[in-house]
């Protein structure tokens, strides 16, 4: 009995996934979540056209993009943060009345 076609400890049958030996997935294969693979080739267009020192010009430029499009949320406060504000405001009022 192999590992994939074996029953669970109650005796259910395994799992449909379970059932077949895993499959080799190749390269940009499309069950094979498509975008992980891929991600490099602009990359690697890149190196090949313009080199490495335009590669690390574009990692730089896409860790500068990141950031500015980030940077709008550095003053955001978090949940706890917010429920916190809220009780001092609700506190502060009910000493003013």
């Amino acid at each position: 009995m192999s590992y994939h076609s074996r029953s669970s400890p109650t005796g259910a049958p395994a799992h449909p996934l379970f059932r077949h030996p895993p499959v080799i997935i190749s390269h940009c294969h499309p069950p094979a979540l498509p975008p992980t693979p891929c991600a490099g080739i602009p990359l690697s267009i890149i190196v090949k056209e313009y080199g490495w020192g335009a590669y690390f010009s574009t990692l730089v430029a896409a860790c500068a993009l990141a950031l500015l499009l980030l940077s709008p949320m550095t003053r955001l406060r978090s949940y706890v943060q917010r429920e916190a504000a809220r009780k001092e405001r609700e506190a502060a009022a009910g000493k003013v009345e």
